[in-house]
Order: structure tokens, then C-alpha cells, then sequence
């Protein structure tokens, strides 16, 4: 029985090494995640409403609302290396509360970049969407899903579910003599 379980253990650190967002469908709440609020903001995890089941929300209060709340973690993305890339992907909704109608706004930020800034929510909201950001590398990453809100009383519910990063190989260009003659100048 040993030698099974140390192969099936061997077949299994690959997997391991490459770990995936923790808990990126909150069905644990708040497990894994980095919650960063203004004072008087809530983050909460609903059992049901989200895309499909739980979901992760940050809430702007009605009034002095400003700032940003947001949910980070760390993780890694894969092996870093020059053939593979990370894919981020999530799904997020924007409720309207009580607000200015364009007073709101999710941004993923990524490292120390923001590398999406969604729409400005109208007194619709924004339903469910889901959004792919590709980055170049594959490795160690930090993930913030933020909540931006102006100044004033506007208060907004920023929704997001189904938070996932996976490594994709990145395709190779084929090196062909025309290629090569082309970007030689011959």
C-alpha cells in the first residue's frame, strides 16, 4: 500500500505547486481573502444571489461614502516562467443602493497596477458580467477587487463571484526564413 500512496502523492505535487485562488467562490466567505475597508464600509459573504450560490460584496455607506473597500489575497499563478502566462478571471455585479448615478466603479488591481476599471454604474446597477485579464507572466501574484465610490452619500454594493487565475502556455511564434529575412532587412 506505500508504494501507491507515495505515487499517487509524487502525481499530485505538480498540482500542488501550482495553487489557484483560494475560496474564489466565497461558498467559505471570507476564507483566503484580505479584507481592506474605510470605516463604516461592510464587507459580507450572502449564502445565496450570487453567480451561482455565494458570493463576496463590499458595501459603501449612504453618507461620506469616498474611497475605495476591497478583498485581496495572494496567490500563485502557476510556475513563472518565459512560455506561460496567468489568466485572471472573475464575475461581478455593481447594486445601486441610494447613490449619484456614475459613483461607482470596480477596478482589479494587480500587483501595484490596476489593470481593469470597469463601467460607472447608473441607478440600474451593473448585472453579472465576467471579465478576463491576461497577464504575461505566470508566478506569485496579489489580487485586489475593489469598490471605488466618489465623494458624497452614495451608497453601492460591489458583488464579485467565480474568482479563478490559472497558467496558460503562451504560443510560440514559428520562426520561418521569411520571418527571419523580414525582420533583418534582407
Amino acid at each position: 500500500m506505500r508504494p501507491i500512496a507515495a505515487v499517487v502523492l509524487v502525481a499530485l505535487l505538480p498540482s500542488l505547486a501550482q495553487a489557484d485562488v483560494v475560496n474564489g467562490d466565497f461558498e467559505l466567505g471570507a476564507t483566503g481573502w484580505l479584507i481592506d475597508n474605510p470605516q463604516n464600509w461592510i464587507t459580507e459573504f450572502p449564502t445565496d444571489g450570487g453567480n451561482p450560490t455565494r458570493y463576496g460584496r463590499v458595501r459603501s455607506p449612504a453618507l461620506n461614502s469616498g474611497g475605495i473597500g476591497m478583498l485581496g489575497q495572494q496567490f500563485f499563478c502557476g510556475q513563472a516562467d518565459d512560455s506561460t502566462g496567468c489568466r485572471i478571471t472573475f464575475d461581478y455585479k455593481i447594486d445601486f443602493l441610494d447613490a449619484l448615478t456614475g459613483s461607482a466603479r470596480i477596478q482589479v488591481q494587480v500587483g501595484d497596477e490596476i489593470l481593469y476599471t470597469g463601467p460607472s454604474a447608473t441607478t440600474g446597477g451593473i448585472l453579472w458580467r465576467n471579465v478576463e485579464i491576461p497577464l504575461p507572466t505566470c508566478g506569485l501574484k496579489t489580487l485586489y477587487l475593489i469598490l471605488q465610490v466618489d465623494d458624497g452619500n452614495n451608497a453601492w454594493w460591489a458583488c464579485f463571484d467565480n474568482v479563478a487565475g490559472d497558467c496558460q502556455a503562451v504560443p510560440v511564434e514559428p520562426i520561418t526564413w521569411g520571418l527571419i529575412k523580414s525582420r533583418h532587412g534582407l
